[in-house]
């Protein structure tokens, strides 16, 4: 197959996508591994930032934080 003037190998595709590292992979309980999530809540006059921590195992938030301001100092406080 061709893909833009370049040929396309599908084993080639399968295998270079194998050995690209997965940050979950080698996660295999709770507690190991946590991840920083970041969800912006837009309302007509208002915005509000929800700063929460995930477990990568079953993706429960461990900790989150309302917030109507996110700055650098509150991501400080949050990290720390």
């Amino acid at each position: 197959m061709h893909l833009k003037g370049k040929q396309f190998d599908k084993d080639s595709a399968e295998k270079r996508r194998k050995q690209i590292w997965h940050p979950h992979q080698g996660v295999a309980r709770p507690d190991q591994a946590w991840e920083p999530d970041l969800m912006i809540l837009s309302f007509p006059e208002l915005e509000f930032y929800l700063l929460s921590y995930l477990d990568v195992y079953s993706r429960f938030a461990v900790y989150y934080k309302l917030c109507l301001m996110m700055t650098g100092d509150v991501i400080r406080q949050t990290i720390f």
